[in-house]
């Protein structure tokens, strides 16, 4: 068994890397619930609190598989029973075994081994900020093709509308122009603008018949 137990938990050893000169505590029991669910199965479940906020499901699975069988999954939770989508600070686990033996040797484990390997490095602190900082930032060729495709798009529409508008201001075989808001004056065509122009001199002749100032 673990060194020693506290309401009902194990204590589990911890360490980040080999190098670490300080261990963290996990305490570890059976997943046991009145109502179990697919995602937690009896008997293949171990529920882990004081899980510490650099651990991830990989090197969870990981360390696990070593030293007790193999993992089928690991899931993290802000608190028991309450889905979180980001998670930070500490949290709780449920290691699921593929097999019940599996849960029992780790109820007897009295060490893990590192979570941080040279091999599958975990990154925290200021590098895992920096990391995520550059990460954050578009690549720049991605960033310029996508720029491209918008300017190439948006030229394509411009002249589209510059065609449209330029076949707008053009006569049609019945002497028609289509008018729109930039265009002349609405409902008339080149003909009906020629009567209008020649009954407006017929109406000063007649006028000018009418005149007799003597």
């Amino acid at each position: 068994m673990s060194n020693k137990t506290i309401q009902g938990f194990y204590v589990l050893p911890l360490k980040f890397s080999a190098s670490s000169s300080s261990h963290h505590e996990l305490f570890i029991k059976e997943h046991v619930v009145r109502h179990q669910s697919r995602e937690t199965p009896a008997g293949c479940t171990l529920f882990v609190l004081n899980v510490p906020p650099y651990a991830t499901e990989d090197s969870f699975t990981r360390v696990f598989s070593v030293a007790a069988g193999p993992v089928n999954k690991v899931i993290f939770k802000k608190q028991p029973n309450i889905n979180a989508t980001n998670i930070n600070g500490f949290k709780v686990a449920y290691v699921v075994f593929t097999k019940a033996q599996s849960l029992i040797k780790c109820l007897q484990l009295t060490s893990l081994n590192a979570l941080s390997t040279p091999e599958k490095p975990i990154i925290c602190g200021i590098e895992k900020w920096v990391s995520e900082y550059n990460q954050s930032i578009p690549d720049p060729k991605v960033l310029q093709n996508e720029i491209n495709q918008f300017m190439s798009a948006h030229d394509k529409q411009t002249e589209e509308q510059k065609k449209q508008e330029q076949m707008a201001g053009e006569e049609d075989e019945d002497g028609w122009i289509t008018v729109t808001k930039h265009g002349r004056n609405p409902g008339l065509s080149r003909k009906e603008i020629k009567f209008e122009e020649d009954k407006k001199k017929i109406n000063a002749l007649k006028q000018a018949r009418k005149f007799k100032p003597f």
